[in-house]
């Protein structure tokens, strides 16, 4: 066998050594992480009163949206409601109409 060849094959078996090294570290420094992960999860997890007084708190922070949304809803519709009248009263009253006249042909048919 030649020299080339045989150090070429040494440093293939040291190149695979230190690459079944780096991934045999690497999967433990994974697992530890996740171990580590894992155990702060279960010490630092709030209690079931806390979660059940977190879970009300958010519905009930969901209910106030919804009824501020339905407040604003109605008030700009009553707003709107309330502009049409008040163009219907000032369309009636820009057209003049002679209040005394109708009181007349009223008064009028009652003589006839």
């Amino acid at each position: 066998m030649s020299t080339k060849r045989f150090i070429a094959q040494e440093q293939e078996i040291n190149s695979g050594t230190a690459a079944t090294q780096s991934v045999s570290a690497n999967w433990f420094g994974r697992l530890s992480a996740e171990i580590v992960h894992r155990c702060r999860l279960a010490l630092f997890a709030p209690t079931v009163q806390r979660s059940l007084a977190v879970e009300r708190e958010r519905r009930q922070i969901a209910r106030e949206q919804m009824a501020e949304e339905y407040a604003r809803g109605y008030l700009e519709g009553w707003h709107q409601c309330y502009s049409a009248c008040l163009e219907a009263v000032e369309e009636s009253v820009a057209e003049k109409r002679d209040i005394w006249a109708a009181g007349e042909v009223l008064v009028g048919s009652r003589s006839n």
